[in-house]
């Protein structure tokens, strides 16, 4: 439903409500009635569609998922069922929460407890998260989305112009999500991103009916550990068999760039990001962006740090060991005039002064939706090529996706 659709109907209930006459009840109603049909939408329409996609034992899949990278999820599979557990990255290895999918359309039958027991595949749902987005883009399941978050963070065409069609409702931010769009778009689940073991700021939404999946593919630690969660978007779509042959092509790729990564002279040293209120938070060791970079053929001086998030360091301590460093990723900025104007001491880096700096900005829209973090997500194979042609210009040449030089 268009969203002034709905805001005019809403207006009209209240008056219901308040109304003691019953005839002016029976003419409002006769309004409400225009209204829905001017919009395009039949009396049921939304539940008649939510009825479409029913299926027998016989056509819920049982395909074997398996979780190869990433290390936050465990399916257990089941005749009549599925059981999925997404574990507490915060915790010593306890379940963050638990999901039982069955067929929609069966009887429920002695199915085990869970935080949430849901129908699939599903019909209608809300992606709070980029990354989501870009699963649901690589399974052609764009037309499930109903409602999503605000259009400044979507970097995806196709969505971004339904939304100005009034096709999806703008649901807001996650912490502060509107919620008489939400329930107005009848979904059957909204995809929301765990920030910490408390969980309790979406009860509110919980309570009124409608489950929450945790999209967790942040947490991982490897660039295919988070694009392995494509599989778990699929299980409530029933696109298992989809997902699996799209990661595998995907991990195919990766580790043949990889491989011909290590064929090259490796890259001396790099430096990430930019300076966020007078803090440099450089990825550490064991974070995905570092396993990136050491598979794209590059030393990387914080590699020897243990911690899979960022080290948080002065610019002094960054000169101190990366002042030669030969190249510069994911600069902040798309000119050398704008990285000057943010910090003239940013100019006393090698990479600096030989031009040797990029942005991964190339898709990015002017309100600040940057497909990196939709599509790179689910597509490292496509950061991965950017980086190694950073890294080894003489050797590999390809088109960059993410990744383009300042100016």
């Amino acid at each position: 439903m268009h969203v002034k659709c709905w805001k005019y109907l809403t207006q009209f209930i209240l008056v219901i409500i308040k109304t003691k006459s019953s005839l002016s009840k029976l003419l409002i109603l006769i309004i409400v009635s225009l209204i829905l049909n001017s919009c395009g939408i039949k009396h049921n329409s939304i539940e008649k569609d939510k009825e479409n996609t029913i299926v027998s034992i016989d056509d819920f899949s049982n395909f074997n998922t398996e979780f190869k990278y990433a290390k936050n999820i465990r399916l257990d599979q089941f005749e009549t069922y599925k059981l999925i557990s997404i574990l507490n990255p915060w915790g010593n290895g306890d379940t963050l929460l638990t999901y039982v999918l069955y067929p929609k359309g069966i009887e429920k039958g002695n199915l085990p407890k869970a935080n949430y027991t849901i129908g699939i595949p599903v019909d209608r749902l809300a992606p709070m998260s980029a990354s989501a987005i870009g699963f649901l883009d690589e399974l052609n399941a764009i037309d499930k989305i109903s409602a999503i978050t605000k259009k400044q963070n979507i970097y995806n065409l196709s969505i971004r112009e339904k939304i100005d069609k009034g096709l999806i409702l703008e649901l807001g931010f996650s912490e502060n999500i509107n919620f008489e769009l939400l329930f107005a778009s009848n979904i059957d689940m909204l995809i929301q991103t765990p920030y910490g073991p408390d969980l309790s700021s979406d009860n509110k939404i919980s309570e009124a009916g409608i489950p929450i999946v945790y999209n967790a593919d942040w947490l991982e630690t490897s660039p295919l550990g988070r694009a392995e969660w494509i599989k778990f978007i699929a299980l409530f779509i029933q696109e298992d068999e989809k997902a699996d042959s799209i990661f595998n092509a995907i991990e195919k790729d990766y580790l043949d760039l990889s491989a011909k990564a290590k064929e090259y002279k490796q890259n001396d040293d790099v430096i990430i990001g930019a300076l966020f209120k007078d803090v440099w938070y450089m990825p550490s060791g064991n974070s995905f962006k570092a396993i990136l970079i050491n598979d794209a053929g590059s030393k990387y001086y914080w590699n020897n740090t243990p911690n899979s998030g960022s080290e948080a360091l002065g610019i002094e301590v960054v000169i101190k060991n990366q002042l030669n460093a030969n190249v510069w990723i994911e600069a902040p900025y798309k000119t050398y005039k704008d990285l000057f104007a943010a910090d003239s001491r940013y100019g006393i880096f090698a990479a600096v002064k030989n031009k040797n700096t990029f942005h991964n900005m190339k898709q990015m829209h002017d309100d600040g939706a940057n497909n990196y973090w939709e599509r790179g997500v689910c597509k490292p194979n496509e950061i991965l090529s950017d980086l190694i042609r950073i890294f080894h210009p003489q050797e590999y040449q390809a088109e960059f996706h993410y990744f383009d030089e300042l100016k």
